[in-house]
């Protein structure tokens, strides 16, 4: 269970990051945290594993306090920040100094994962390109089998174009069935093909676009277009979750 209440933080005094956020999220899920440069996606996922501290108000993972970075709480969180720095080693000495920090690491786990990445296990981490660094600390990461695991833009750097934050605060939070459920994503040629259009971007297929689900069709999200079509019409979307 990760806890927070009343949770604020700055850099400064005049410069707040995180005002008094409010966040329960129960164990066994996935989520995403969605929110423009600087509203404090990072800083939040630092309080979460201890590197930063709260001004006021209480953070808590796991029954634990992060920020007192016990050891018994070090070896159950993996915090893969957005920029990684690596030694200049082989991936196997790598392995073999950082996995025994983490009781519950499978060897054959992040061996099949750079696998699955395309990564050759002899290569030398500092020979590899920033994709090839990125997959093998994701291919790290789960093979922790960490009670939690914090990725900060994960997919930067890899060949890949919930939550959303906003004004210092957690503006949305719902499961995805909630959303696909509200909403309806879908790509046409016309905008007349589809039944009160919220958000649309044209391209060279037509028009992908977020609209109200009336029709209760099933669609898949698409997070970059709801995250772009809650920055842009807040007033017709926000109302839906906030009922």
């Amino acid at each position: 269970m990760i806890s927070i209440q009343h949770l604020t933080f700055g850099y400064r005094k005049q410069q707040t990051v995180l005002e008094d956020l409010n966040l329960e999220l129960p164990p066994g899920h996935i989520y995403g945290l969605l929110g423009r440069n600087g509203v404090g996606k990072s800083s939040l996922l630092h309080h979460l594993c201890g590197l930063l501290f709260p001004a006021q108000g209480s953070c808590q993972v796991m029954g634990q306090i992060p920020g007192r970075r016990a050891p018994s709480f070090l070896q159950q969180i993996f915090f893969l920040p957005e920029e990684i720095y690596i030694p200049d080693i082989p991936i196997k000495q790598y392995l073999r100094t950082q996995a025994p920090f983490y009781p519950a690491f499978d060897t054959s786990l992040f061996y099949a994962y750079l696998e699955e990445f395309n990564v050759p296990v002899e290569n030398t981490l500092q020979g590899m390109s920033y994709g090839q660094k990125k997959k093998v600390m994701i291919s790290f990461a789960l093979a922790t089998q960490a009670s939690v695991l914090l990725l900060d833009e994960p997919t930067n750097g890899l060949d890949i174009p919930s939550k959303v934050m906003d004004d210092k605060k957690i503006i949305i939070q719902a499961p995805i069935e909630t959303i696909t459920e509200k909403l309806v994503f879908r790509q046409v040629m016309d905008l007349n093909e589809i039944t009160a259009p919220i958000y649309s971007e044209g391209g060279l297929k037509g028009h992908a676009v977020v609209a109200h689900n009336y029709d209760l069709l099933h669609s898949r999200m698409d997070m970059e277009m709801f995250f772009n079509a809650v920055l842009t019409e807040k007033n017709q979307i926000l109302p839906l979750f906030n009922r």
